[in-house]
């Protein structure tokens, strides 16, 4: 089963590594990535197209309104629930990244590397609530997988 990311990107164009979506997340076959550009001054919008002219598995969706997190994410996972009818689905917002390629480059390759032990923490999270989510309840932070895994050393700390 596929499982779907959302990357929220507002004015980050200078921080887009092209050839690492290019080379490295393409290899990610399992996913289906949807890359939000949510209403950006730069050429970010442009860069988003050209990855996903480049890889399979990318769409890029773009909201002329800047919007708040939460409705850009809802945005996200509306088109990848109608478009790929995905029921694993996480976010992640560059905003709250340090602005610079390598860290970018730094989350997506642990989100690739990583897959199944991010679905399996999510799982284990969502059993904890024990209440039926519904598909917006179920979306769930990629940041927050990572910084979980990280506290638990689950995931070795990745050197560029």
């Amino acid at each position: 089963m596929k499982t779907g990311i959302i990357i929220i990107f507002h004015n980050y164009a200078e921080e887009i590594d092209t050839d690492f979506f290019r080379d490295y997340v393409n290899k990610g076959q399992d996913l289906e990535i949807c890359l939000v550009n949510n209403n950006s001054d730069d050429n970010t919008y442009e860069l988003l197209k050209e990855i996903s002219e480049k890889c399979n598995n990318f769409s890029v969706l773009n909201i002329n309104k800047f919007r708040t997190d939460i409705s850009a994410i809802r945005a996200g996972v509306r088109y990848l629930v109608n478009q790929f009818n995905l029921r694993e689905i996480g976010y992640i917002n560059t905003d709250v990244l340090m602005s610079n390629q390598n860290e970018l480059n730094k989350v997506l390759k642990i989100l690739i590397d990583e897959q199944d032990a991010i679905l399996i923490h999510k799982n284990q999270v969502s059993q904890q609530k024990k209440i039926k989510q519904t598909i917006f309840q179920s979306v769930f932070s990629l940041l927050e997988c990572i910084e979980c895994f990280n506290n638990q050393r689950c995931i070795l700390n990745y050197q560029d």
